[in-house]
């Protein structure tokens, strides 16, 4: 799901392992698509 903000996107996902974490962080440089922060939260 992503949300459209005033200064980019909003991209939030769920249920990731590492690696998923590694290859969509991948894809979106790869991309030219700029990361400005990342956060994850455990929800167990």
């Amino acid at each position: 799901m992503s949300t459209p903000a005033a200064d980019g996107t909003v991209l939030i996902v769920d249920n990731l392992d590492q690696a998923a974490v590694r290859a969509l962080l991948t894809l979106l440089w790869d991309t030219s698509h700029e990361v400005l922060s990342f956060s994850e939260a455990n929800q167990e």
